[in-house]
Order: C-alpha cells, then structure tokens, then sequence
C-alpha cells in the first residue's frame, strides 16, 4: 500500500491543504518547528486507524468547522481508491470509495490492513527521534512481543485473550490469598468437613464404607484415564485411516525423486536463453545474404561511373579558375565599399573642420603633425593654468584670514593688559601671602615637634634605664675581675677589671649628655613669635587677585606666541606670491611657444587645448585613413585584373566561348563542376556503401560468433553436446522439480491433517487399509470393554453410596453430608475450570515462543546486516537481549559491547537497523508506509548518508516518509523527493 495524495480538510492547523506524495516513493518532508510536520503524521495515523474522540476534539481545527479529510492509496490488489473520515459524520469511521465507484466501509478497511492496530503499526512502521532511547531498556520479552505481532496476525486479540485468562486464573486461585474464589471454596469445604465428620464419629462401620467409596471413585478415575487414552488411540487411527491417500501420494513422489537420480548441471533459464539465441541468429544469417547481394550491385554501379569520369587536369584546372571566384566578388565588394568609404570620410573631415572653426583647411591636414608629446604638453598647460588660477584665489583668501587674525589678537592682548595689577600692587599682597604661609608653616613645625617630643620623653626613660643597666652589668663584671685577682693571682683580670669598669663609665656618661643635648633641642625654639595677624578675607582676596594676574600674564604670553605665528605666516605668504608670480610668467612663456608653432591655438581659450588635439588627432586620423584607402583602390583594380586574364586563358583552352561579363564565365564553370562532382559524389557513396557493407559483413559474422559461443556455454554447462540433448535434460528436470514441488505440497497437507512429530512414523509405517481398520476394531472393543466396567463401577459406588446413605440416619448428618458433597463437587468444577484455563494458557505461551524462535533469528540477522552498513562495517553481530542482558554487539576485532558502551549516534543506528528489519519481516504481510520523524539527530554526515542510500534501496520496495526540521539532513537527501511546509 503507498500513499498517493492526502486532502486535509480540516486537521490542527491545517485547513483546506492538499499534499501530493504520488511523486516519488522515498519523499523528505521538511519544516522548522511548529511547520505541522506531526499534525501531518497523525493526519496520516487517523486516515488509516481512526482516533478516539477525545483526541479528535485536540486535532478540530480553531478556523474551521470541518475535521476530517481523504487519503488516496494504491493498493496492489484494488488499485488506487480512496479513504475519507469526517468527525460530525459516521462517527469518525471510514468510508472508502473504490475505482468501480463502490463503498466499503470501516470493517472492510481493517480487513486489507489485515487487521493492523494503531499501536502495532507505531510499534513497527514508525518511529521519532525521541524513541531511540527505547533500546537500551528492551528486554527479552518486550522484542519476543514484538517478534509476536510479526509472526501472528491479530496479536492484538492474543493479547486481550492472554490478559483475560491471567485475570480468570488469579480469580479462581492464588497460592497465598483469600480472595479467589477456589481459596474461599477450600475453607468453605473445610469448615463442612469438620462438621460431616462430627456427625458420623457415632456410626462405627462408616469408616470402612467410606474408604469402600474411596477405593471405588479412585478405580473410576483410573477407568476414565484408560477410556481417553483408548479415545485417543481410536482418534490417531482415525486420522491415520482418513491420511491414507496422501500417505500414498507422498511415498509415490518420494520414490519417484529418489530412483531419478538426474544430474543437476543446468544453466537457469537455458530452454529461453537457447530459444533467444536462436531467434537472434535466424536475421543475422537473412541480414549476411542481403549484404553480399547489395555488394555485388555497388561494384557494378561503381565500374560504370569512372568509365564516364573526364580527365582529371580538365576539372583541376577549372577548379583552380572557379576558386578565384569568390576572390574576385570579395575584389568587387571591397571595390564599391572602397570609394563609398572614401566618399564619406571627405565628408566627415569637412564637417568636423567645419565645426572647430579655427582657420584649418582640408589642403593644411597634409603638412599638419604632432609630435607624442603635444598632448600631455597642452595637458600641462591647462592644468597649469587651473592650477594657477586656484592657488590666485586660495592666496587671496589666506591673506584676508591672516588679517583678520592679527587684528582679533591685538585686540585680545589690550583686553587682558587692561586686567593686570600694577608691580607696586602685586608686591604688597605677596608680601601679605608670604608672611600667611611662613605663620602656617611654623605652626605645622612646632605641632610636629610637640609630638617629637613627646615620642622622645619616652625613649629618654628607656634610654637611662638600659644605661644603667649597663653599668650595673660592667661594675659587677669588674668587681667578680678584681675579686678573681686575688683569689687567682691572675694579673689579667685586673686588667680586664679596669677595662669593665672603663667601658661601663664611658657608656653611662655617653649616654648621660646625649639625653642633654636632645633635651635642649626640644626645649629651644619653642616660643614662636606671632606674625601681625589679618583677616581671612583680606587672604583669600589677595589669593584670588594674584591667580587673576597670573591668568592675564598666561593668556597675553598664549596670545604674544599666536601673534608671532600670524607674523612668520606672514612672511610665508609673501613668499608664496613672489613663487606664484614667477609660475604665472614661466606659464606665459609656455603659451607663447605654442602659438608660435599652432598659430590656429589664438582662436581657441587655453582649456579647450587638450579636447581640440583628439579632435584634431581625429581629423587626422580620417585623412590617412582616405589615403590609405585611395591605395587599396589600386591595389583591388589589379588582382581583378589578373583574374579575368586567368578565366580568358582557360575558356581559350576547353575551346568555350568567352562570356559577356565575369557573372556568367563563373556560372558556366560552376554548372561543370557542379556536375563533375555530383558523379564524384555518387562513385564515393558507392565507395562508402562498399566499404560499408564488407564492415557490417564482419561485424555480423563476429556477433554471430559470439551467439555461437554462448549457445556452445548453455551446451557445456547442461554438459550436452547437442539440442536435442538439450531439450530432454530440460524435460527431465522439470519433471523431477515437479515432483518435488508436488511432494512438498503433499507434505504441508499431511502435517495439516497429522501432528508433525507423528509425520515421519506414518509415512515409514506401512501397514495396509485393511490392517488399520483391524486395529480400528479391536480399540473399539476395548474401549467398550472399559466403559461396561466403568458402568459396573459406578452401580457399586451408588450402592456403597445408598449403605452410606442409610447409616446417615439423622438429619444433620445427612444436611451436613449433602452440603459437603455439594461444595465438593463446586470444587471440582472450579478446578476443572482452573485446569482448563492453565492448560489454554500454557498452549498460548507454546504458540508465542515458537513463532518468536521462528521469526527472531530472520530480524536480528537482518538487524546486523543494516547495522553493518550504517557503521561501515565496525560492527559485524548482534546479539538478541534476555532476561538479564540488554543488546550485545560485536566489533570488526571480534571484541564484544553491551549497548550502553555505545555512543548515542550509535545506539540510535542500532535502534533504526532493529526497525528497519522489523519492518522488513512484516513487508510480505503488511505493505504500509515507513515513517521516520528526525531520527538522524545523532548521526555525523557519512552516516547520514548511509542512511539515506538504505532508504533509498527500502523505497523501492516500501514507501518512506522522512519528516525533518533539519537543514543538513534535507541536504543529505537530495536524491529522495522534497516537500517543504515552510511555505
């Protein structure tokens, strides 16, 4: 099934849009975020699958009132037809319109889905980029469910079936619990039990009828068991009786193949390859006959022609006389153009001579020349001039600014003289500045020492101290000297005696008058005499009046060195004059010069110069030009000349009268010509058909050769030496494939009718009809042999029964005992049902795993082979996950990595090749569309394209729908059809 053409009337944000997907089979639908790339999926999902109307209602659009659209299909059996779904009509359901104008509604359209679900075909044949996380976490049974929906159509109903028999099973019975319904039926049975067997404690013999019941109920079960085994037995005969035929069959096509036992060798295709070969041969062998017919006819035709051709110097010589034909008219054209050129370029020198107006005549052009250099000269000039000119008024205007200049900083200098304080002014409040600061200065000096002396009281005491301490130690050191001398007798220590007493009375009066001579520092100067006290205003007005002064002083010095500037500029624009003034006269003298040698320059303003000498220079231009002309002239008339003697010579020679005019003597020699070469023509055609033809002769033969060839190569690959061998070895291998086909057939009918495990025993066994139906026989007569006991069985449990019954002569003894046997008997109903449940699901779980063993190997092999091509063959093997294990991959190297090693663009292309192959596995059954939606965000650009080229090979076989918001992957699909939403 492909997607044609969607018409969306009404669906999210798209109102009234029509998408054509009938162009390609891959398409990539591009547009950025919020373009309505998902509403176009899901428009997609609900043409096919339908929506709930809860989320109907999220897709109504806000600007219409309609919500629904169609969706044309080609289907490979119907053909192209059409779904619509409109939400107010049908309640959302499908109505179909096929080509033959019929309708189908919604069950046949489930129906060619074949009975594909909107979870199922998103769990197969769609993804996006934000379920290629889901990998990582897939278990064993979650790809074995998946494995499911591939194997076996309406897994959906397999699963509600499965989930409806867990639920039975846990309402009937749970190890542990109390709810169910057989936990609540055993303590119910339990609790009677107890009450029966208190109601018969007082009959003595009850036991032993009871274990008589006993005995008896557990022989009926065992005759039961025996019945269905013979039932069995009887339905296996059965069968095998009804199977015969294809038992038969199938022995019959099996000894067939097995005593044919016929060499294989045979080339695919070989009787219409043969039958090929031969009808290409067949033409080519008509088509050698025909060419040598026509070669024949060409020699013939050929033979005549050269007898009729004239001798070969006759036309050389008239082609030679015919080839200055064109000559002669380009002579003639070049002629007449020649004097029209030399007409019209008098005129024009005229005109412009005319049009200058300075006194120049045609007859001056020929003594009239310039030199290379009167251009650039006259340039100069003019631009000298110009220049000059600029420089005048430039001058002028300098001047006029210096002026003005000097006059606005004369006036400045006067203005700020007139602010200035005479000298005897300026002195008094200096003076008046300095005693202030000298007053400031030596408060400043005496706040200073104040804290010097402070500082100094301090040291003074710690100095004394350490003096004396000092002393104190050298006096002791003395002393312990001068008592060590006359305890020793050691003259030295006298003398060290001395020396300690010495140094210790040296330091302390040392130290003694420099604490008196600093004393007296800090005692002198201390009085300071006042200076005659002013006010502060009186200071901060002379402050103010001297910074005033200062500033006048600054800006008369500024304005002084400006003023000297505007002189020395001055000076520099007398200069400037004088060097214009001797320009302007070396110009003149330039211009004089000029006038002398083109006195036609006086007519004409000095700027005009340079636009008069192209003029001229064009004048003069024409001039050499006509004489050049006048000589091309001459030059033409003679080469016409020389032609006319050639054509007079050879017209004398063929003995042809002379024609009037050069016209007609070349249109004679054109019409022999014409016919000499027409015969030519036709001698080289039939030359060609010649040649031609001998080619094609060999190039026949060669190609048949090579058809020969390949006929010998079907004979030596059948290993045959002739047709006929040919087509009877065909004959016998289509019989023995036949068979085969044939038994193969026979085979799947047989494991219809008998299980396949019991296939191999029926064939091999190979007892007759009638032994059969003798074994039938004697099964049916055991089993009715069992069924008569079972009967006598049973006529003695109910007597036991009725004993029993009897002894239970009280009335709740037997009440009890009928309650009892009641909910025993609801017991074994429910159990029975409990088994019958436990078996249906264990025979379901059979069914899942073998369908899952049958398709899981097909989709992780395709898997690989996917992945392999998207990682470039880094990784060769994958491996299924189980219980406890995620997906395993296996590297080039042979090392092995679970799939949380891998890189997230990695995972994302394992996750897209498992996909891939899923889809593949359900493409036989299931012909949907593939839909991707961004799933390249994790793959660089090799990758990509990979992917692409994967997508491509998939298109051909299933259509693919690429939606993207990515520019780079709209890019690496450029080979895929595009549909852009941004517009």
């Amino acid at each position: 099934m492909r997607i044609e053409h969607a018409k969306i009337f009404g669906f999210g944000k798209w109102v009234d849009h029509s998408i054509d997907f009938s162009k390609a089979s891959g398409i990539c639908i591009y547009g950025e975020n919020e373009s309505g790339k998902s509403t176009i999926q899901r428009f997609i999902l609900f043409m096919l699958f339908g929506l709930p109307p809860k989320q109907r209602n999220f897709y109504r659009p806000k600007t219409s009132g309609r919500m629904g659209g169609r969706l044309t299909v080609n289907d490979t059996e119907y053909g192209k037809y059409t779904i619509e779904r409109l939400d107010e009509v049908r309640n959302g359901a499908a109505v179909c319109y096929l080509p033959d104008g019929e309708k189908k509604d919604e069950e046949w359209l489930r129906e060619r889905l074949h009975g594909m679900t909107l979870e199922t075909y998103q769990a197969i044949f769609s993804f996006s980029a934000t379920d290629l996380n889901d990998i990582k976490s897939m278990k064993e049974e979650e790809l074995g469910e998946v494995i499911l929906g591939i194997g076996l159509s309406g897994s959906s109903k397999i699963y509600q079936l499965e989930k409806r028999l867990d639920q039975r099973l846990a309402g009937l019975f749970k190890r542990y619990g109390t709810k169910p319904i057989i936990n609540q039926q055993l303590e119910t049975l339990e609790l009677r039990f107890k009450e029966l067997q208190q109601s018969k404690s007082k009959e003595a013999s009850y036991l032993e009828k009871q274990d008589k019941k006993s005995e008896l109920q557990t022989e009926i079960t065992q005759l039961h068991e025996s019945i269905s085994f013979s039932k069995s037995e009887l339905s296996k005969l059965e069968r095998h009786i009804g199977a015969l035929p294809l038992i038969y069959e199938y022995r019959q096509y099996l000894s067939a193949i097995q005593s044919e036992k016929i060499d294989r060798s045979f080339p695919e295709k070989g009787i219409e390859r043969l039958q090929s070969l031969k009808q290409a041969l067949l033409p080519m062998q008509s088509e050698l006959h025909l060419l040598k017919e026509n070669e024949a006819m060409y020699r013939r035709k050929l033979e005549d022609l050269q007898t009729q051709s004239p001798a070969g110097t006759i036309i050389s010589q008239a082609e030679a006389v015919y080839s200055l034909k064109a000559q002669w008219q380009d002579d003639n054209q070049q002629l007449k153009k020649l004097v029209a050129m030399i007409e019209k370029v008098t005129i024009q020198i005229e005109t412009e001579l005319g049009r200058l107006n300075i006194g120049l005549e045609k007859e001056d052009l020929e003594n009239l020349s310039f030199p290379f250099h009167i251009e650039k000269t006259w340039q100069e000039i003019k631009k000298q001039y110009e220049q000059l000119t600029f420089e005048q008024g430039k001058l002028k205007e300098e001047e006029h600014q210096l002026k003005q200049e000097r006059n606005y900083l004369l006036n400045q200098i006067g203005m700020h003289e007139d602010g200035l304080l005479t000298d005897e002014t300026y002195q008094d409040l200096d003076s008046l500045l300095k005693k202030h600061n000298e007053f400031h200065l030596l408060e400043k000096l005496k706040e200073e020492k104040d804290q010097e002396r402070k500082s100094w009281s301090k040291r003074r005491k710690k100095k004394q101290e350490k003096s004396k301490q000092i002393l104190y130690i050298f006096s002791l050191l003395a002393v312990i000297s001068f008592i060590g001398t006359f305890l020793t007798d050691i003259s030295q220590l006298m003398l060290a005696a001395c020396l300690f007493a010495l140094v210790g009375i040296g330091q302390f009066l040392w130290s003694y008058y420099s604490v008196k001579e600093m004393d007296k520092i800090f005692t002198e100067g201390n009085s300071l005499s006042n200076p005659s006290s002013s006010s502060v205003e009186e200071r901060n007005r002379a402050e103010q009046l001297i910074q005033m002064h200062s500033k006048h002083q600054k800006e008369i010095a500024q304005l002084e060195e400006k003023l000297s500037n505007n002189n020395m500029n001055s000076l520099a624009w007398k200069e400037k004059e004088k060097a214009l003034k001797e320009k302007e006269m070396r110009m003149n003298e330039s211009i004089h010069t000029q006038y002398i040698n083109y006195p036609f320059l006086r007519n004409l303003e000095l700027i005009y110069w340079p636009e008069l000498y192209h003029a001229l220079k064009n004048v003069l231009h024409m001039e050499r030009e006509r004489k050049q002309q006048m000589k091309e002239i001459e030059e033409v008339k003679h080469r016409m000349s020389q032609i006319s003697d050639n054509i007079n010579e050879f017209f004398a020679e063929v003995n042809w009268t002379l024609s009037a005019n050069m016209e007609e003597s070349f249109k004679r020699i054109e019409a022999f010509l014409l016919k000499q070469d027409q015969s030519n023509r036709q001698m080289q055609q039939y030359e060609e058909l010649l040649s031609e033809s001998k080619e094609k002769e060999h190039q026949l033969r060669q190609k048949m050769t090579g058809y020969e060839q390949e006929r010998d190569v079907l004979f030596s690959v059948a290993k045959v030496d002739s047709e006929e061998a040919f087509y009877h070895k065909s004959r016998m291998l289509d019989e023995q494939e036949g068979n085969e086909i044939a038994l193969e057939k026979v085979k799947l009918q047989l494991e219809n009718m008998l299980a396949v495990a019991d296939l191999e025993y029926y064939v091999d066994n190979k007892l007759g009809e009638l032994d059969l139906k003798e074994k039938k026989q004697h099964s049916m007569y055991k089993l009715d042999q069992l069924e008569r006991e079972l009967n006598n069985k049973r006529e003695q449990l109910a007597r036991v029964q009725a004993e029993i019954e009897a002894m239970e002569s009280s009335s709740q003894y037997s009440d009890t005992l009928h309650q009892f046997e009641m909910e025993t008997e609801k017991l074994h109903q429910l159990s029975k049902d409990w088994a019958v449940l436990k078996v249906a699901k264990e025979v379901l779980a059979d069914t899942k795993r073998d369908y899952r063993e049958k398709y899981l190997s097909m989709v992780i092999e395709r898997t690989a082979f996917y992945f392999q091509h998207l990682t470039g063959g880094n990784y060769t093997k994958i491996f299924a996950p189980s219980e406890d294990k995620p997906f395993i991959v296996e590297a080039e190297d042979g090392i092995r990595y679970t799939i949380n090693e891998l890189s997230q663009g990695t995972v994302d292309q394992l996750y897209i090749s498992l996909r891939l192959a899923i889809s593949e596995a359900m493409s036989d059954v299931h012909q949907l569309p593939f839909i991707m939606d961004d799933a390249f965000v994790h793959f660089d650009s090799i990758r990509a394209q990979r992917m692409v080229e994967i997508m491509e090979s998939i298109s051909d076989r299933q259509q693919v729908l690429l939606f993207t918001c990515k520019n780079e992957v709209l890019k690496s699909c450029e080979k895929l059809y595009s549909i852009s939403l941004n517009n």
